[in-house]
């Protein structure tokens, strides 16, 4: 199997799942090290290269018939997107374009997964979003993602290979060293002591999907039958939270005295739309999020609290410096510049 922007947040938690099963995996990553967030039992496991997959992907697909295909990697950090946005998607097409054109060629029985965004339906929405509603008042980086949806499924149906999206909703988890998403910013800033205090309008609401469920939610589209080529799956818990709720829960659960995760119950608001229907994936291949919301920050917590101390991650975040510019955007970066890490 290949993975596309296997060294990032969700690539690498997906990479993790498909050895743990006994699959033989390649990544694609442009990442320069070994990330932090790979143990050295599962970096052993993984065949990695190093490169732009608009320059690797040739030589990649042509050296093994792939069977399944995740593409991630396209530009994942909203901020940098804003930044420059021509050349964002100048890079998701040119990737695009080679590894489908090198499919085709060598491996045309394979079936490719495209890892998108809710960010695609925009702001203008119904209460219920469905996967065929299309949406408007799109962001930048909203954007870029239905551009690349667009380029991907063109060129797939072009090209007659067989294809699938998910449409993740805000995925979290440890390991996400983009310091720009609310979790990790919250939750460092609660490690540090610091009131976990949202930038945004606390009575706003997002849809929370734990890393693992995100996972488990591509695997089932990739591994369902031939039926359901060229469709697209939401991929969320269907449920919108208050950002308010969500920064008191890693707050409380940031605590020291904090070393398990209670059955409180979850802070969730059902009625705050609009909402991602997963009515699709939950039907046609069986896909229901497990974790629960205060489960999945419990994790997360722990997986900072645990692992922020190691001068990996400093190194990691100073390998991205646009990592790091918004790091000291949300005055975070002091820790990290001297490597102490959180205490």
């Amino acid at each position: 199997m290949l993975v596309t922007g296997a060294a990032g947040f969700l690539g690498s938690w997906l990479s993790r799942a498909l050895v743990d099963s006994g699959a033989s995996v390649t990544g694609i990553t442009r990442t320069p090290r070994q990330p932090p967030i790979w143990d050295h039992p599962f970096y052993t496991r993984i065949s990695v290269v190093r490169g732009d997959v608009a320059q690797v992907a040739g030589s990649v697909v042509g050296r093994e018939p792939f069977d399944l295909v995740f593409h991630l990697a396209v530009e994942s950090i909203a901020a940098r997107t804003a930044r420059d946005f021509e050349t964002s998607v100048r890079r998701a097409h040119e990737g695009c374009q080679s590894l489908l054109d090198s499919l085709a060629k060598s491996a045309p029985a394979a079936r490719v997964i495209l890892a998108s965004s809710r960010a695609r339906y925009g702001q203008t929405l119904p209460a219920l979003v469905t996967e065929d509603v299309v949406g408007g008042d799109l962001s930048t980086y909203g954007e870029l993602k239905r551009a690349v949806e667009d380029d991907f499924c063109s060129t797939a149906k072009r090209l007659g290979l067989s294809f699938r999206l998910g449409r993740l909703s805000n995925v979290y988890g440890g390991g996400d060293l983009n310091l720009s998403r609310l979790v990790p910013e919250l939750t460092l800033a609660a490690l540090r002591g610091e009131a976990a205090r949202p930038r945004a309008n606390p009575q706003m609401t997002c849809d929370l999907l734990y890393v693992t469920d995100a996972v488990e939610g591509l695997l089932r589209i990739a591994l369902s039958d031939d039926s359901l080529d060229g469709l697209a799956f939401n991929l969320a818990t269907g449920v919108e939270t208050p950002i308010g709720a969500i920064a008191a829960t890693i707050s409380a659960l940031a605590r020291p005295a904090s070393s398990r995760c209670d059955g409180s119950p979850q802070l969730r608001k059902p009625d705050s739309g609009p909402v991602l229907s997963i009515e699709r994936a939950r039907t046609l291949v069986g896909f229901c999020p497990r974790v629960s919301l205060r489960r999945g920050i419990w994790r997360t917590v722990r997986w900072y609290r645990r692992r922020i101390v190691r001068p990996e991650l400093a190194q990691a975040l100073h390998a991205h410096p646009e990592l790091m510019n918004i790091a000291r955007e949300r005055r975070m970066s002091a820790r990290f510049d001297d490597g102490e890490g959180i205490r």
